[in-house]
């Protein structure tokens, strides 16, 4: 690892991955949470009560979109009442259907394109300040960066390299080159998260996730 590659900035204090659900409106190819073949959700209240008032919470999935409005609107609410940061991981299904709850959320992680396909991927009446706009990146895939990169020159992104344990990954060979190439043109986190599976990052910041 290049020496300027290095996970800095995070305090995991008080910080946690929330996962809500394992269901996913979308089929990803490269998803390393492999959310088709997993378990319902049947102990969120547990993990609702395990945080820490005045946490960083990020709600994850699966996409957290998919939950019934009762059930999101109560976990938004548990997570304000102990004044936590809240910060949402979702495929765009969230904006669709909670829209209503922007003012409560800090922040969104928006995977913005399952396969880097020409589409609008812009959210509308969403502060765009608060979103993150991701893209996972694969082996097969990677050509296609240049063209989002080029057409968004505006937005930030941050590149994941996809994890290759369960679908299809991003050699680290191809995400060194990734990281070189478009150095000052993604978000600088991006390098750590180009040649790093997102399980190793997880080791490193000894993560709290709440599965």
């Amino acid at each position: 690892m290049h020496d300027d590659y290095y996970l800095g900035g995070y305090d995991d204090e008080g910080t946690y991955t929330l996962y809500v659900t394992y269901k996913c409106n979308w089929r990803c190819d490269y998803c390393s949470e492999d959310t088709w073949n997993r378990p319902r959700v049947n102990n969120l209240q547990e993990k609702l009560d395990a945080i820490v008032e005045g946490s960083d919470v990020s709600i994850t999935g699966g996409e957290p979109g998919i939950l019934p409005k009762d059930i999101m609107e109560d976990v938004i609410r548990q997570l304000k009442e102990k004044k936590c940061i809240i910060n949402v991981n979702t495929n765009g299904t969230f904006f669709k259907r909670f829209k209503y709850l922007d003012e409560q959320v800090d922040s969104y992680l928006y995977h913005c394109s399952e396969q880097l396909e020409d589409e609008e991927i812009i959210i509308p009446d969403i502060d765009q300040n608060k979103i993150q706009y991701m893209l996972v990146i694969t082996d097969d895939n990677m050509d296609r960066l240049e063209y989002y990169v080029s057409k968004y020159p505006n937005i930030n992104f941050l590149v994941f390299g996809a994890d290759n344990v369960i679908g299809k990954g991003l050699s680290r060979k191809n995400g060194f080159e990734i990281s070189r190439k478009y150095r000052g043109r993604i978000d600088d986190d991006s390098h750590i998260h180009l040649i790093t599976t997102c399980w190793e990052v997880n080791q490193m910041r000894n993560l709290r996730a709440l599965r």
